[in-house]
């Protein structure tokens, strides 16, 4: 619902019950509404004012509206804006009571309408309900280092969380007991969350992780009433960041490690690389609050820091590490910027160990190169390792610098450098990580070189040489001194025959050839093997030989190496150069390979050994199955392992009962049973058994009572159904969850035992299908035992019997009520008594069983309460007054009542309630009835007559339609408890009303009087001069900076113009720092800062203000100009910056020139050329200090001009004083020399004149000759 509706909503209750007033025959006229002088509300006997805020502690208020004295017949009707805030109750104490019921959080606007006689009103206040978190109930804690309340959600795939409502449970201030509230609806409010990629909330208050990182929940009330107030609360909710890292290590291994939630023992990530991403389970990674710190010296490290460099990203979860330097890192993940590891809120850690990676550890260089060890590597300081070379001299190959670990290359040739890491340099956080030595091979050239010098190969044998240059991109010449014993192409060197050959890599560089070369010798080899038998079949134990044929022939000393791949199967037994004999050792497949080492040419024979089969196993042997599993696969294994036919044949037993197909799949048709049996194709002899029991299932199994109510004692038996019917095993079992309680056989009779409820559980063996009965036992009660033969009550009092029944465990307490005398006393099916009259009345109660007994009731009518004719009284010195009382119900046995008065040295009181004045003051009368001890009060205020007294103001500017209240002071405090009587001695300018508000009509003056209405005679005057009022005062400006001893005027404005009093009072802030005249004239005293005000003099408080900034004068000892000289050209401006010293100087510059018809210059130091000359200009700062910038200003005689073909005209340049240089546009059209112009072709040109760097343009036509 929306505000609106709700205003109109209470407006409309209120209309409709004043109408309701109207339509019972009473008319209210706004000019005749008479109203007590001051109605106030009373709740729970706290007092408050109309209009003010209440807020309602507990569950109920009872809430009541005076005005001191009451009148009976008058009548209220009450109305609440926001019932679901508050509702009202009507109560026996009449319609100016109400009682209040708290429904919901919020504010309400609680409406008294008040009919009195013919007239009717309103009165309102406002009741609040206040909202408040259950923490405990919805399981929140205090975050240590923000001292606030959160909601922790520990993992993203969490189930909702709830969160909870509630009233403000506290101790009010001056109070002892707390005040308690009671749980408040979700539905009641709106929920929000200001981070939904965090976790999301809905109308119930059921929050949802979405991502890592923490949100803020802020529930606010739906309920407002018409001052747009609403209750608003905000908690904040933490989702347990994680994060994982996933990364291939040094060897190719894929590696997953995740976050740990504490930075307490957990196990490093190790052997990450330089770059790396890590996935969090945030939405953004920005949504979490990353660290990352050097373990090695808990420093912590920046995005940009020089060890690492690490980005957040804001549009997906990811964090992107690189440039990782090698160390020990740890990664923090928090779910708030202000959260860290002292905060009792989870967050994310892991540790990281990123090795160290030289990059390249194989280097080519040339005499002169250099190479960065630290810029190649992740090196994150040279000076962890110490350097020593592998090789006697290695220095004088390549030097390395132990400092910035450069490798200087000095001559060519080979070595090694190793990089011994130093324990001591702590790069590590622990010793648990181990650093090996490093090696850097250092290969120096000084040209070409190749990768072998000299090679032995065998015909139709390859080599590939590799050549290293100092400049790969020139190309490399191949060649062989003899192609028919060796070719090369592109480094691959192919020997064709027997021979010598020498391979050449030729490489010009800037016209220098450089060579390496290789020495390749060829010898004839075998180019083919031939093993007899090719393939043979063999049995266990069987000898047989091969022979190996090669080609050619005639080749001697060839010794060939023979191999068999499975040496279990096949073993060599003698071995010679070409034959060997061999023996079968077990059943499989074995090649026998015949290998000539020299050029790894091989012959083949594949030999098969016959291996048989001895004996299967199923998966099963006895197996008893439900039909309902419609198949079971078998599996047979076949012994031994290595048997060359593993064929089975599967057969079944009985067909109609089971099938088998050749894979060992046995389909279950009927129950049954049958022989499923596996025989090898190998060897038939060879069988397995597989005995298959088939069985109908129990498919369920029920009662058929769910619930019985039994008593102490009996027994029942229970009956069930078992389904199928023709179920296999239809056997089932009985329990009792509660023996205590009832006891079930194996039968199914149950024995109920004692009072309470129990479950009996039928389940079924097969299967262990169930079924349940809750049985409910019962006690029947025999008698009642009252805890007191009688009571005493008073009318109207309610009274709940207390009783036991017989025996103490019965169930059954349906008990029948009665009372011997309706007129005193009456009582319900509850055994709950209502006290009617005085007198004596016997309550009896009846069991069921016949039990009977009674209490005797005695009831008494005692005082109710008692009002006062006076709550509130004001009184002089001296005087008095009778306060009486009216004791409900009058007809009350004890009618005495005793009065007391909280300061007898103020008002005494009487026995019969006569109260006088003794000194001026406030007290409180009391008066209480003797029974029952209820109390009434009247306060009372005495008054002392006055004897002189004054008024706020003696004199006052008013505005014309402007209003002043002037106040009665007596010794300098206002009186606000005394009546005064006020005057105006021409009300047609000014006049008062009876409160001391004096209202302005027009331009004059008029006196104003109070007289004191105490009989004192005194009086006081105030002179009231009414004028046009101020509207607005401006300066001209709000900033004005000054110097010591400087002057300068502000104009102010005033308006309109013809207000009474135009001249304004002017003010500084501060004294001693500026004086102003009444003219605006500021003169600068010191140095300082004060504002400078123009205040209006009549009552309209117009201002307007200007701050004023004086600086202390410092004075310049030497003035320095941008520019010495200039060359200028005609009409050009240039701004000329003026430098003083000391660079403080606070002196002005005046400027000036000696020849204003070449170069004016203004205030501003703008220099403008007018015509051709020369000028100088002077910068003069206060303090006398000069410098002079000279000025040329320079222009061609003429910049149009128009020349006949083969003519000639001299430019000049005007005030030029150093040299010119000419130029043409177009030689063909006209050339230029020192000036002088010589046409030639037709046509349009420019000529260029340079001076100085300046350059100055003639427009040349050339027409043809006339």
């Amino acid at each position: 619902m929306t505000r609106t509706k709700r205003i109109g909503l209470l407006s409309i209750c209120i209309l409709l019950t004043t109408v309701i007033f109207l339509m019972s025959g009473n008319t209210a006229h706004s000019s005749e509404v008479i109203r007590p002088d001051e109605y106030y509300f009373v709740f729970n006997g706290q007092q408050k004012k109309a209009g003010t805020e209440y807020e309602m502690k507990s569950r109920e208020v009872l809430l009541h509206i005076t005005a001191g004295t009451w009148e009976p017949n008058t009548e209220v009707k009450w109305v609440s804006s926001e019932p679901g805030v508050v509702t009202l109750e009507s109560t026996a104490e009449g319609s100016n009571f109400v009682k209040m019921v708290r429904k919901g959080p919020g504010f309400s606007t609680i409406t008294a309408v008040v009919k009195h006689e013919n007239y009717t009103y309103t009165l309102s206040c406002l009741v609040k309900v206040n909202l408040e978190f259950d923490y405990q109930k919805t399981g929140m804690t205090t975050a240590t280092t923000t001292n606030e309340r959160i909601l922790i959600i520990d993992n993203v795939d969490d189930p909702p969380k709830q969160i909870y409502l509630k009233y403000v449970d506290y101790t009010p201030e001056g109070e002892t007991d707390p005040v308690t509230g009671g749980a408040v609806s979700a539905s009641l409010v709106t929920w929000e969350s200001d981070n939904e990629s965090v976790v999301t909330v809905d109308e119930t208050g059921k929050v949802k992780a979405v991502g890592g990182g923490s949100a803020q929940i802020t529930v606010t009330s739906d309920t407002m009433s018409s001052n747009d107030k609403s209750l608003s609360i905000s908690m904040r909710v933490v989702v347990a960041p994680s994060f994982t890292l996933a990364y291939d290590d040094i060897e190719g291994n894929k590696i997953v490690k995740h976050s740990g939630n504490s930075d307490k023992n957990f196990t490093p990530a190790e052997g990450v690389p330089s770059n790396f991403v890590i996935e969090s389970n945030a939405t953004y990674g920005t949504n979490l609050k990353w660290e990352v710190y050097d373990a090695s010296n808990n420093k912590k490290l920046s995005p940009t820091s020089n060890k690492l460099n690490y980005s957040i990203s804001e549009n997906s979860q990811s964090v992107t590490f690189s440039n990782v330097k090698a160390g020990t890192y740890e990664i923090y993940a928090f779910a708030n910027e202000k959260y860290s590891t002292n905060t009792n809120a989870p967050y994310a850690y892991m540790k990281i160990i990123v090795p160290i990676y030289l990059g390249d550890e194989n280097i080519v260089m040339t005499v002169g190169d250099t190479y960065n060890i630290a810029d190649n590597s992740n090196i994150p300081d040279i000076g962890i390792f110490e350097f020593y070379y592998e090789e006697a001299g290695g220095s004088n190959i390549a030097h390395v610098n132990h400092t910035t670990g450069v490798i200087t290359a000095r001559k060519k040739g080979k070595t090694t450098i190793r990089l011994v890491y130093k324990t001591s340099s702590n790069l590590y956080d622990n010793d648990s990580v181990f650093v090996g030595d490093k090696f850097i091979n250092v290969t120096v050239i000084d040209g070409i070189s190749l990768s072998a010098t000299e090679a032995k190969l065998f015909t139709n044998g390859t080599l590939l040489l590799h050549a290293t240059v100092t400049d790969p991109t020139v190309p490399i010449v191949w060649s062989s001194d003899a192609p028919n014993i060796a070719k090369v192409e592109d480094g691959l060197v192919t020997a064709l025959r027997p021979g010598v050959a020498i391979i050449t890599a030729q490489q010009t560089i800037q016209g220098v050839v450089k060579r390496a070369r290789c020495e390749i010798t060829v010898q004839q080899s075998v180019t083919n093997i031939t093993v007899d038998p090719s393939e043979v079949n063999l049995a266990i134990g069987e000898y047989k030989t091969f022979h190996a044929s090669i080609s050619p022939k005639n080749l001697s000393g060839v010794r060939l190496k023979w191999k068999s791949s499975n040496d279990k199967v096949v073993k060599i037994i003698e071995e010679n150069p070409l034959t060997v004999t061999v023996q079968g050792v077990s059943g499989g497949n074995a090649v026998l390979s015949a290998i000539n080492e020299d050029n790894i040419v091989v012959g083949y024979s594949h030999i098969t050994v016959r291996q048989p089969v001895t004996g299967i196993k199923l998966s099963d042997t006895n197996v008893t199955i439900n039909l309902q599993a419609k198949s079971i696969q078998l599996r047979a294994i076949v012994y031994p392992e290595n048997a060359q036919n593993k064929a089975i044949k599967w057969t079944s037993s009985n067909t109609q009962i089971a099938r088998v197909n050749d894979n060992g799949l046995v389909t279950l048709l009927k129950p049954g049973e049958v022989t499923i049996i596996a025989t090898s194709v190998d060897n038939p002899e060879v069988t397995a058994l597989c005995n298959i029991s088939i069985e109908i299932p129990v498919a369920s199994v029920a009662l058929d009572e769910k619930e019985t109510t039994m008593y102490v004692g009996q027994s029942k038996r229970l009956t069930y159904t078992v389904l199928p019917v023709n179920a296999s095993k239809n056997a089932v079992t009985w329990s009792s969850t509660n023996t205590r309680v009832a006891t079930v056989d194996a039968a199914g009779r149950v024995t109920a035992r004692q009072v309470g409820t129990t479950v009996i559980m039928l389940k079924s063996i097969d299967g262990g299908h169930t079924a349940y009965c809750t049985v409910n036992v019962r006690q029947i009660a025999e008698g009642i035992k009252f805890a007191s033969p009688s009571i005493d009550l008073v009318t109207g009092q309610v009274h709940d019997l207390e009783y036991s029944l017989i025996p103490s465990n019965a169930t059954d307490s349906h008990l029948v009520w009665e009372s011997s005398d309706t007129k005193v006393a009456v009582v319900d099916d509850k055994g709950r008594i209502t006290a009617k009259g005085a007198g004596v009345a016997f309550v009896i109660a009846r069991t069921e069983a016949g039990g009977m007994s009674y209490v005797k009731v005695t009831v008494k009518e005692p005082v109710k309460g008692l009002l006062l004719n006076f709550s509130e009284k004001t009184i002089y010195v001296g005087e008095t007054f009778d306060l009486k009382v009216s004791v409900t119900p009058s007809d009350a046995s004890n009618l005495d009542v005793e009065w007391k008065s909280s300061n007898n040295n103020i008002i005494t009181v009487s026995d019969k309630g006569q109260v006088k004045g003794v000194a001026a003051g406030t007290a409180i009368i009391t008066c209480t009835t003797k029974d029952g001890g209820y109390t009434a009060s009247c306060v009372v205020t005495v008054r002392q007559r006055l004897t002189s007294m004054e008024l706020n103001y003696d004199e006052y500017r008013l505005s014309l339609k402007k209003s002043v209240t002037l106040s009665v002071m007596v010794d300098d405090e206002i009186i606000t408890d005394q009546k005064f009587r006020w005057v105006s001695s021409n009300k047609s300018v000014a006049s008062v009303n009876s409160k001391g508000k004096v209202t302005a009509h027009k331009i004059g003056f008029a006196t104003i009087t109070a007289y004191a209405l105490d009989g004192s005679g005194a009086e006081a005057s105030c002179e009231i001069e009414v004028v046009r009022p101020v509207t607005r005062i401006k300066f001209d400006k709000s900033y004005i900076s000054m110097l010591v001893g400087e002057q300068k005027r502000i104009k102010v404005t005033v308006e309109p113009k013809n207000a009474t009093y135009k001249d304004p009072i002017w003010i500084v802030s501060e004294e001693g720092i500026v004086i102003v005249d009444e003219d605006g004239y500021i003169t600068a005293l010191k140095e300082g800062t004060v504002t400078v005000m123009a205040l209006a003099q009549d009552d309209s408080e117009k201002i307007a203000v200007c701050q004023v900034t004086v600086h202390k004068r410092v004075p310049a000892t030497s003035i320095v100009l941008s520019d010495k000289k200039l060359v200028m050209v005609q009409g050009e401006q240039r701004t000329v910056k003026p430098v003083l010293n000391p660079i403080n100087s606070n002196d002005t510059i005046t400027w000036s020139t000696d020849n204003s018809s070449v170069a004016s210059v203004n205030s501003k130091g703008k220099i403008k050329a007018k015509s051709t000359g020369r000028a100088y200009i002077t910068a003069m700062t206060d303090s006398g200090k000069t410098a002079t910038i000279e000025v040329t200003v320079i222009g061609l005689n003429v910049t149009n001009l128009v020349m006949e073909q083969y003519s000639r005209y001299t430019l000049v340049v005007e005030g030029a004083t150093s040299r010119v240089t000419w130029d043409v546009a177009n030689p063909k059209i006209a050339e230029v020399r020192n000036g002088q112009i010589i046409s030639k072709a037709r046509g349009t040109t420019t000529i260029t004149a340079t001076v100085n760097g300046r350059k100055l343009t003639c427009k040349l036509k050339v027409v043809k000759i006339k």
